[in-house]
């Protein structure tokens, strides 16, 4: 039986200063690594990240999508998603609520 796919999320995330604590973030309060992301495609040889950090977003991108999505559609949607959702971050911590309503009626005949 397919889960039902969310039409809101809720996303917090924290970016610590230089290079010896990861990033963290959390996806609906449960977290997210980026290894389980990087199996399937290694976008990011330092993880999650946003804004101008554009290897880093990708690779958040694509770890968001593949818990929201199957897998072969998270592939094809993941760096429309970076665009839209994840590169306009500026903050180095936030938590946001994001409406994936319009995201998902444009990709209706993926999904």
């Amino acid at each position: 039986m397919k889960k039902p796919i969310p039409t809101t999320i809720h996303l917090k995330a924290v970016r610590y200063p230089g290079r010896f604590i990861p990033t963290k973030v959390w996806l609906n309060n449960k977290s997210l690594w980026p290894a389980k992301s990087k199996k399937l495609r290694n976008l990011s040889a330092h993880g999650f990240g946003w804004g101008s950090d554009e290897t880093g977003a990708a690779q958040l991108a694509l770890a968001i999508c593949i818990e929201l999505y199957p897998r072969v559609v998270a592939l094809e949607i993941y760096d429309s998603f970076k665009k839209e959702f994840i590169l306009p971050i500026r903050e180095d911590g936030f938590i946001m609520e994001i409406d994936l309503k319009e995201f998902q009626e444009s990709w209706a005949g993926t999904l």
